[in-house]
């Protein structure tokens, strides 16, 4: 962790070409800037926090490890506000609200993603995702239960990468506790935008750009 620094600028992606509409597209200036991104901070459990671009970021870097060959999974973390079912257009639940909450099982929570754009030919195995399901207030507690950490510990046995759509930097409670199973934390947003107080918890800065 990085303190109360700003957290480095690790990378800068047009965002406006990451959601353009289609899922899980890529344009190639998109996929060259995140495949490089993903040379350095190599695979695990990375956390993808910030305002309004963080979707298009978390959505870009699993579209893009998928389209390095490896096994990938998109899991969205932002229980009170999901809206990852409706940008990617999978179904909206169950998710990993009902799984926490012990009224899913996990091969009901779990769908694929296609992929289009430059990546989706170079793509190994498809993108494998997990919407957050019906909004709840309970995030937090959820987010901070051991049946959290047991399905991300299973997530990381089982995929190369997994990319946690997170709560956002306003959600300080939820991000704590999503941001403590994960290996990297990353922020979708310039470093100006970063509030001081989450400055402890991020590891760098993926900067959207025109």
């Amino acid at each position: 962790m990085f303190g109360r620094r700003r957290p480095p600028v690790l990378a800068r992606v047009p965002i406006d070409r990451v959601e353009d509409g289609r899922p899980g597209t890529l344009d190639r200036p998109s996929l060259d800037a995140l495949l490089r991104l993903w040379s350095e901070i190599g695979p695990g459990v990375v956390l993808v926090t910030g305002h309004q671009d963080r979707k298009g970021v978390a959505v870009g870097m699993a579209a893009a490890a998928a389209a390095a060959s490896r096994r990938a999974a998109l899991i969205e973390c932002d229980l009170s506000r999901p809206g990852l079912a409706a940008l990617l257009g999978l179904d909206p639940a169950p998710g990993l609200g009902e799984y926490l909450a012990h009224e899913a099982e996990a091969p009901e929570i779990l769908q694929t993603a296609i992929l289009a754009g430059p990546g989706s030919t170079l793509a190994a195995a498809p993108l494998v995702c997990v919407v957050a399901g019906n909004p709840t207030r309970l995030g937090p507690v959820l987010l901070a239960s051991d049946s959290f950490g047991h399905a991300i510990e299973r997530l990381r046995s089982a995929y190369d990468v997994v990319v946690l759509d997170g709560p956002a930097l306003e959600d300080r409670n939820s991000l704590r506790a999503a941001a403590a199973r994960a290996d990297r934390v990353l922020a979708a947003c310039p470093g100006s935008q970063l509030p001081r107080a989450a400055r402890g918890l991020v590891d760098g800065l993926v900067e959207p750009t025109a």
